[in-house]
């Protein structure tokens, strides 16, 4: 039976064997009580969980015997999970990728999830990364989690206007905006946050409104960094500022007049650049920008 037809197989309902003397049974209740059969000892030899489900037995055990209710991953690719397990090379897409990573994070099957990862890594692009950021970003995989953080730092403009104010996006705002390199100016980068979704439609509220949403990012803008002209432009409704938080922001950028309002603001400019691995910050620079040490947007590497 080929790979193809054994998939279907299983998805109908029938039985799907792996290896010559399969001894466990996986029936899956919520894909017409299909089943899928294996061999302890494969899958013990590449998943610590299984190895520990499945110890050496003294006894020998009728193959069909033992059984186990999987509910949480589809046949289709606990099938492809487990032709990988026997040495069978398997296609990660789109569709499939989110449940291969969950299978193969619960069964400590690392090299699938190494897989998952460099494929996700061309597949995962400014253009798309925020529709998969909430779902990946639950998996906890450091690597994975640094990357997307790269995609946000280096294409700022194209990842916001994707966002939203719900919790994950306002992650990912976050992450931009604690940021000291982007590749943007500060003033772009607030028109670009002023055009976020929010419930509110009205556009003389829609600024109070989405402030609110956003509670303290609000303080991560360089308001203080921005031109006069730039700020005069965004006090225009709508806007994120308060008349006070203006007045005072044109006062510091003009007279260097110190208030309540800066306090709460960063006054150093970002570094508006597009850091690649071979370029990097001389030690003066970090010390006048504050930084301890630096991490290449591209390779994630610390100077």
């Amino acid at each position: 039976m080929d790979s193809t037809s054994s998939v279907n197989s299983a998805r109908c309902g029938k039985r799907l064997e792996f290896g010559s003397s399969p001894d466990i049974c996986f029936i899956f209740p919520n894909h017409g009580g299909a089943i899928i059969t294996a061999e302890k000892f494969a899958l013990a030899k590449k998943s610590e969980l299984f190895e520990k489900q499945f110890p050496p037995s003294r006894n020998e055990i009728d193959a069909t015997s033992e059984r186990v209710a999987i509910t949480e991953i589809s046949v289709d690719t606990f099938a492809k999970f487990v032709k990988h397990i026997y040495g069978t090379a398997i296609d990660i897409d789109e569709e499939n990728y989110l449940e291969l990573l969950y299978a193969s994070t619960k069964y400590f099957v690392d090299d699938l999830t190494h897989m998952i990862v460099e494929f996700l890594k061309g597949f995962l692009d400014s253009g798309n990364v925020v529709q998969h950021f909430e779902f990946i970003e639950k998996f906890n995989i450091k690597m994975l989690n640094d990357y997307m953080k790269r995609l946000f730092v280096k294409f700022p403009l194209d990842v916001i206007k994707s966002l939203t104010i719900s919790a994950p996006h306002k992650r990912i705002l976050k992450m931009i905006l604690k940021s000291p390199f982007l590749p943007v100016s500060e003033f772009d980068l607030y028109k670009a946050i002023l055009k976020m979704k929010c419930l509110e439609q009205n556009v003389v509220h829609h600024g109070e409104r989405l402030r609110k949403d956003l509670g303290k990012l609000i303080y991560l803008i360089r308001f203080p960094c921005m031109t006069v002209k730039e700020l005069i432009s965004c006090g225009e409704t709508p806007t994120l500022l308060t008349h006070k938080e203006l007045v005072d922001f044109l006062l510091w950028v003009e007279k260097d007049q110190y208030s309540d309002t800066i306090r709460s603001f960063s006054t150093d400019n970002r570094i508006q650049v597009v850091l690649s691995s071979n370029l990097a910050l001389c030690t003066q620079c970090r010390a006048a920008h504050k930084l301890e040490k630096f991490q290449c947007t591209e390779c994630s590497k610390d100077f």
